[in-house]
């Protein structure tokens, strides 16, 4: 049980959480799989994407493939390329292709647009 400073029940902390907190993300049957939040409607085949994609999963969706790293999601490739936390509106630049931040939760980077080069590319 977490209690506030008024002595109040303020939530449940549960094992998973624990161990979440150790270990990063655990997925079960329970979990919304990221993925393609909603595609663009306009020609240039833009694509609104969940940030914590896999780069791999990522460039199954997109085409777009992202140089392996020290990050294992497109929010980590983003920040990584950005050097700090990201803001709407930032972008980066990928061979012909751009990942443009479209949600930021606190400091969390939650939604890219992913805009893939042109087709004469």
């Amino acid at each position: 049980m977490v209690v506030d400073e008024f002595g109040g029940t303020d939530g449940i902390v549960t094992l998973e959480d624990l161990v979440e907190e150790i270990v990063g993300d655990i997925r079960d049957e329970h979990d919304v799989e990221p993925g393609a939040v909603q595609a663009g409607s306009g020609l240039s085949g833009a694509v609104v994407l969940n940030a914590g994609l896999t780069i791999e999963d990522f460039a199954e969706e997109t085409g777009i493939v992202l140089p392996d790293g020290d990050y294992e999601t497109v929010a980590g490739y983003v920040l990584a390329r950005l050097g700090r936390v990201a803001e709407v509106g930032d972008e980066v630049a990928l061979d012909g292709a751009v990942l443009r931040v479209v949600v930021v939760e606190g400091r969390r980077l939650t939604e890219v647009e992913a805009v893939p080069p042109p087709s004469g590319a």
